[in-house]
């Protein structure tokens, strides 16, 4: 047992009280620590070790303030300080600075209690990235838990991490492949128009790292239909459940995967005449934003937390060009798209408050690029937000 990174943002003295009550013993998953020290080289790497151990092993909570005896919590002490903010920002700057690579998605917790001080609680998560090694002045290590508590890696557990982190890589990677094939082989969960398909992918990683199970059930069907309000029509899948507007044939649709995966597929940005094919990119990159935004926000509702992998592919853009204004001399620019299937390198969500339209920039470029220009309109040459001008 431990407390996951949702139940964090409410928690109380009295939960703490309850590890107590409930005999909740140190596990590889949770640890009790009566204080920490930041002033000194030693009480710094102590930290650090405890800290990475955890994102190398199954994840869990590190928390400070607890005395314990053989494991078992006996006493809520406390941690004393004035300014516990600055206490919070002093361990980000350290974990920072100080673990190789970084390590995202943590959560730390500051419980006031009733006698003045704090119980600092952490929530670690199991590392897509692993190993991450300690790199503090001359002490470089690789630390890893166990039921028995931290422990340094030997080489041949170094080795399986490193193969494990390059397994899920792999794993997102064929996933993409796999979604796009089924999408230009008509393999879809509703039928569509052979128009270009503008498909968005937001991947979690606990996705493939751990064993998620979504339970789509009304309550949180009706959170996300708060959220994608324009589309009315909805089915359960073999993966999920999928939200579509189709009456013969969808436009667009949103497939919800068990595992937390979504899946945004949209055949409306883009148009053609006659003579010429166009994609309508204000509604492409604005949309785009705002499902990123929403749909993460709702997977954190549900404690699925960052990292996400946000990938966007395009098929079947082939001789489409953008519908940009008439007498503007970077007209010029615009040419025809030469490749049918552009798959646009992919972009990390660490944490959900770091997604403005200058973060989502990467994902559109390309496509600009793809059309002779050096970036999307929608930025400046500094790469800020302005908009259309």
């Amino acid at each position: 047992m431990y407390f996951s990174k949702n139940e964090l943002k409410n928690l109380t003295e009295k939960d703490l009280n309850n590890l107590i009550v409930n005999k909740v013993i140190e596990s590889k998953t949770i640890d009790y620590k009566l204080q920490y020290n930041l002033e000194s080289d030693d009480g710094k790497i102590k930290f650090l070790a405890n800290f990475s151990a955890f994102a190398n092993a199954e994840g869990g909570n590190l928390i400070y303030g607890i005395k314990e005896k053989e494991g078992l919590p006996i006493e809520i002490v406390g941690i004393n300080t004035e300014n516990i903010d600055a206490e919070i920002l002093k361990i980000e700057s350290l974990l920072r600075d100080n673990i190789e690579p970084r390590i995202w998605g943590y959560e730390i917790k500051p419980v006031l209690l009733s006698n003045g001080k704090y119980v600092v609680v952490i929530f670690i998560p199991k590392s897509f990235n692993s190993p991450h090694v300690v790199n503090f002045g001359k002490h470089w290590r690789f630390y890893s838990r166990n039921s028995a508590g931290k422990y340094q890696l030997d080489v041949q557990e170094l080795k399986s991490l490193f193969l494990a982190s390059e397994n899920v890589a792999e794993k997102i990677r064929n996933f993409r492949a796999e979604r796009i094939s089924r999408i230009i082989n008509k393999e879809l969960p509703i039928q569509m128009d052979d128009e270009p398909k503008f498909v968005l992918h937001i991947v979690p990683l606990v996705s493939f790292t751990q064993n998620i199970h979504f339970n789509l059930d009304n309550k949180m069907l009706n959170e996300i239909e708060k959220r994608i309000r324009e589309l009315h029509n909805g089915k359960y899948t073999f993966e999920g459940y999928l939200f579509h507007n189709a009456y013969s044939k969808a436009t667009k649709y949103i497939h919800i995967f068990r595992n937390g995966i979504i899946e945004i597929v949209n055949s409306e940005y883009s148009s053609e005449n006659e003579s010429e094919k166009f994609i309508h990119w204000k509604q492409y990159e604005e949309e785009f934003y705002q499902y990123t935004l929403s749909l993460t926000e709702l997977l954190n509702l549900y404690g699925i937390f960052p990292p996400f992998i946000l990938m966007n592919s395009i098929i079947n853009i082939k001789g489409y060009k953008f519908n940009l204004p008439e007498n503007n001399y970077r007209l010029l620019s615009n040419e025809t798209i030469h490749e049918n299937i552009l798959l646009i390198p992919e972009i990390l969500i660490t944490q959900t408050d770091e997604i403005t339209r200058e973060f989502l920039r990467p994902i559109f470029d390309p496509l600009w690029n793809a059309c002779g220009f050096p970036h999307s309109w929608n930025y400046n040459n500094e790469g800020k937000w302005v908009g259309e001008k």
